[in-house]
C-alpha cells in the first residue's frame, strides 16, 4: 500500500481543533490565499511545538510573502517570536518583491524601539542590490501618492483621508520606522541604507513634505 494517511491535530488554547490530513494524491493544496492569513492568525495561539509543525509545512509549501501581507500590521515580535521569526525566513527563501503593498503595511505597524520586526524585513528586502533600488523608489512613491490622495498626514490626522486605502498611514508614523531604519543600519558596509536615503525619489517627497 503507498503510503498512509498522514494526521497532524494542532489544539488551539480555545478549546478548538484544527485537523489537517495529508493523502497520498499528486497535486494536493494544503493552503489558499484567500484564507492563508487567516490561519496564520489563528495559529498565534498554538503551543509552540504545533506552530513548528505547521510553519514546516509553510516552508515545504514555498508560500510567498505576499499572502501575508494583510498579517503583517498585527505581528508583534514580544508576542509572536514563532511566527515573526517564520515570516522573516519565507522573506529570506522567496523571490523578493518590494512592492508598494508590502510596504504600506510594515509602516503601518506601530514604531516601537523594542520591536525591530519592521527593520528587519526591509533589511531583507533591500539585501540584493536590484531589490534595493526598488524599495528606495517604492518608499518615495509611497510618501508621493499617499500626500496627494490625503491619506498621508503630518501629525498622524486621517481628515480627508482617501476611503479606499487598505491602511491609514501618518507621516510621524512613516518617519518613525525610518529614524530607526538609519540608527540600525546606516554605515554598514553595503551602504544599502545609503541607497534608500539617496534616491532621488526619497528626496523628492521628503522636500515636498516640507513645503
Amino acid at each position: 500500500m503507498i503510503g498512509c494517511l498522514l494526521t497532524l491535530s494542532l489544539t488551539c488554547s480555545r478549546s478548538w481543533m484544527w485537523r489537517l490530513v495529508l493523502a497520498p494524491l499528486e497535486n494536493v493544496t494544503l493552503f489558499r490565499k484567500d484564507s492563508f492569513a487567516q490561519i496564520v492568525a489563528a495559529s498565534l495561539d498554538w503551543p509552540t511545538t504545533a506552530q513548528w509543525a505547521f510553519w514546516h509545512l509553510v516552508h515545504a509549501e514555498g508560500i510567498p510573502g505576499e499572502w501575508l501581507i494583510q498579517l503583517l500590521p498585527k505581528l508583534k515580535s514580544s508576542q509572536h517570536a514563532e511566527a515573526a521569526a517564520n515570516v522573516l525566513l519565507m522573506l529570506k527563501r522567496a523571490d523578493r518583491d518590494p512592492n508598494m503593498n508590502m510596504l504600506r503595511a510594515l509602516f503601518s505597524r506601530t514604531p516601537s524601539a523594542e520591536d525591530t520586526f519592521t527593520i528587519d524585513c526591509i533589511k531583507i528586502l533591500i539585501e540584493d542590490p536590484s531589490t534595493c533600488k526598488r524599495v528606495s523608489d517604492n518608499v518615495g512613491n509611497l510618501l508621493k501618492k499617499q500626500m496627494a490622495a490625503g491619506d498621508l498626514h503630518m501629525g498622524g490626522g486621517t481628515k480627508g483621508a482617501s476611503k479606499k486605502s487598505p491602511q491609514k498611514l501618518s507621516m510621524e508614523q512613516v518617519l518613525a520606522h525610518l529614524e530607526q531604519f538609519t540608527q540600525l543600519c546606516l554605515m554598514k558596509e553595503k551602504k544599502s541604507a545609503e541607497q534608500i536615503f539617496s534616491n532621488a525619489t526619497v528626496l523628492e517627497a521628503f522636500s515636498e513634505a516640507e513645503k
